[in-house]
């Protein structure tokens, strides 16, 4: 038979195991709560991830899309402006201009391929926005260009676009002319070999335009 003293003990006890078990319950619930928070959390992560995954899907083929869209307005600029430079070209040609020897000059469509016989011709050329026509220039012309032409020829040569014949005042290339295929010559009446050049080109159907100087006729 339990003595009064050890009946209080284990009423003590029964108590704290009462008061235990209450705490690992409310634990247990509270484990249950921070469980379904973050079984929700990660739901909701998951759920973000398929987002993001999606909007990548969806950001690469408009990057796709928009590239095919830039290559196909590109090819449509570029033709667009390939059918203005034609267009502008048949508006404005022929041509036909009496030179400083007084020669009918006739240009049958915009010259895309120009050779300068002599600086003062080159000057005007790159002047009037021809440079990129350009092909050949003169050895004088490479040599005697004021500021800023010269460094626009000097630049020209360099890079390879420019072609330089020889000095057409002193010793004139005919078949170098020819061999790089001009659909315009320039060259100012009165320098050098230039009138010889004119007419013995102009023999072989190609345009070629002086221009008056000081020493024209």
């Amino acid at each position: 038979m339990l003595s009064a003293y050890n009946t209080v003990q284990l009423v003590q006890l029964e108590g704290q195991v009462k008061s235990v078990s209450s705490s690992v319950g409310s634990l247990n619930s509270t484990i249950q709560g921070v469980s379904s928070r973050v079984s929700s959390l990660n739901s909701t992560i998951q759920g973000s991830i398929a987002n993001i995954n999606r909007l990548s899907e969806v950001a690469s083929a408009l990057g796709s899309e928009l590239s095919e869209l830039n290559a196909t307005l590109s090819g449509r600029i570029a033709s667009l402006e390939s059918q203005l430079t034609q267009l502008e070209s048949e508006v404005r040609f022929p041509v036909t201009i009496v030179d400083a020897l007084n020669r009918t000059v006739v240009i049958p469509s915009m010259p895309m391929r120009i050779v300068t016989l002599d600086p003062a011709a080159t000057e005007i050329a790159l002047a009037v926005g021809a440079g990129g026509q350009l092909v050949a220039v003169d050895n004088d012309s490479v040599l005697y260009l004021p500021p800023p032409f010269n460094d626009t020829v000097h630049e020209m040569v360099a890079n390879g676009s420019l072609k330089v014949i020889s000095s057409t005042y002193s010793s004139p290339d005919i078949e170098q002319i020819m061999a790089l295929s001009p659909d315009l010559v320039i060259g100012t009446a009165g320098w050098g070999y230039n009138n010889y050049i004119a007419s013995t080109l102009a023999s072989y159907g190609i345009p070629v335009l002086l221009l008056p100087s000081s020493e024209s006729p």
